[in-house]
This record gives structure tokens, C-alpha cells and sequence, in this order.
């Protein structure tokens, strides 16, 4: 079964950056900067579906018609076989300039079920930081920032969501 086509676009929202990992790594015979940066993000239905593909409505998978959880008894998030490129910009709360990372990298998402059919989602970016680690690293710090990301990419699997086949 050929991978599906996905794609997001996650609006400019605020964030909570919960990590920045710095570590060079080897393109060819040269080394070159790479950064994870971490992020907890805050979802509306209107953004379910295009990070959770399901079978049916994820909306009705996910929640009740109250809105509460149905799936209460998960200990931990739902992993998701998300992997895609795209477009990272990230800016300061009240700050004038942002930080554009045009192929940055959204992968190691794990979705959370929260009620009125909310959502957390954290995931990790990977960015080239060259000239940006010391802003980067100031929004660390405060921990929180804005976030837009468009991207598309290949989901990881070939049974697209196999973790939670409903």
C-alpha cells in the first residue's frame, strides 16, 4: 500500500517550548548545525483532523457528544506516524521579528485528548538554526513563543495511523 500525501496548516499560535536539543550531525563529510526544538501545542477541533486520520469523524472517534474523552483509560498520548516538511516560523510573545525555518522537519507527535474536544499535542521540529541559537535559545528559556507550521511529507508507515486502527 503506497504511503499517503499529508499536510497541516497549524495557524500562528501560542506555544510552550519545552526543549531545544543542539547537536551537529555529519551531511556527507562535512558537519552541519541541526536543532530539535520541542513544543506543547494547544488544539481546537477545527485542527483534529488533519493531524489524526481515523477511519471515521475524529471527532467522534475521540470524544462523546459532551465532548468528554472516550477514551479515558490511555495512560499516555497517542503516538502518531506523522513525519512531515514544511515551512516553521516562531516569534517571541511581543516580539517584532520572527525566525523562519523553511525546511524544517514536524516528527514525534503524540496527540492527548483533552475535554470540550480539545487537544494537546506535542511534538518535536527539526530546524537549521545556523545564525538563530542564540534566539532560539532565549525562547527556551522563557519557554514560550509562537508557532506556524505548513508542511506535507510521507506518513512514516504504510497502514497510515496503524497505532489506532478505528
Amino acid at each position: 500500500m503506497p504511503d499517503k500525501k499529508r499536510s497541516i496548516h497549524l495557524p500562528r499560535r501560542q506555544v510552550r517550548m519545552t526543549n531545544l536539543n543542539f547537536q551537529p550531525e555529519k551531511a556527507g563529510d562535512a558537519l552541519v548545525e541541526r536543532a530539535d526544538l520541542s513544543f506543547e501545542v494547544l488544539l481546537d477541533e477545527t485542527d483534529i483532523g488533519q493531524i489524526l486520520l481515523t477511519r471515521g469523524n475524529p471527532l467522534r472517534v475521540l470524544w462523546d457528544k459532551d465532548g468528554e474523552p472516550v477514551l479515558r483509560e490511555l495512560d499516555k498520548p497517542i503516538a502518531l506516524d506523522l513525519k512531515l516538511e514544511g515551512t516553521l516560523t516562531l516569534q517571541e510573545i511581543g516580539g517584532v521579528s520572527a525566525l523562519v525555518f523553511p525546511t524544517a522537519v514536524l516528527k514525534k507527535c503524540a496527540l492527548e485528548p483533552m475535554i470540550a474536544r480539545k487537544a494537546t499535542l506535542t511534538c518535536q521540529v527539526r530546524v537549521d538554526p545556523t545564525g538563530m541559537l542564540e534566539e532560539l535559545g532565549q525562547m527556551r528559556i522563557r519557554e514560550d513563543c509562537s508557532l506556524e507550521f505548513d508542511g506535507s511529507g510521507e506518513s512514516e508507515k504504510d497502514d497510515s495511523q496503524g497505532q489506532m486502527p478505528v
